[in-house]
């Protein structure tokens, strides 16, 4: 009961999302639209201060082809593992807005009951600084997941395989 009452709490904040109305509510002080990765950073530890009653780890999982450390969440510690990763392309960032707005609720023990919720907010850094689908080699990460040809790609399948997730969302704009 609890795994769906998370999935319905997403899927609820990113429909809400999709129409802008939840990210310019709660995220108006936090970032805008177009953002650099820098001030993304910023915010993440923010949120991740802020969050209370459920075990949190901000994890360096490692580095973009042009050298910025990609970061992953790791909250509660149920049974049920949910792998969401979001900013696979540099220029959708509704997902990302979403998931700190997710993250700032800051006391989330309700809704991680028996889960595990390992979040990749910003996959992509390179390609958000430049404002493109792609990242910094004009590698469109989401077809790279079979060759693993690029470092972000590369670190999306080393946290699945270490994680082992019973659910995955790839979250796009």
């Amino acid at each position: 009961m609890a795994l769906m009452h998370l999935i319905w709490i997403l899927l609820d904040t990113f429909v809400c999302c999709s129409n802008l109305i939840f990210v310019q509510r709660l995220n108006r002080k936090m970032l805008p639209r177009y953002f650099p990765y820098a001030a993304f950073v910023d915010a993440l530890k923010k949120c991740v201060d802020h969050i209370s009653n459920v075990e949190v780890t901000l994890l360096e999982l490692g580095q973009s082809v042009n050298g910025a450390t990609i970061y992953g969440i790791k909250l509660g510690a149920g049974s049920h593992k949910v792998l969401a990763w979001s900013n696979m392309h540099g220029n959708e960032t509704t997902t990302t807005r979403a998931l700190l707005a997710f993250l700032k609720m800051g006391d989330l023990s309700a809704h991680l009951k028996n889960i595990t919720l390992y979040i990749i907010p910003v996959l992509n850094p390179d390609g958000l600084d430049a404002w493109t689908r792609f990242n910094a080699n004009n590698i469109d990460l989401n077809r790279d997941a079979i060759g693993l040809t690029q470092p972000e790609s590369r670190v999306l399948r080393k946290v699945f395989e270490d994680f082992k997730p019973h659910y995955c969302f790839n979250l796009h704009d």
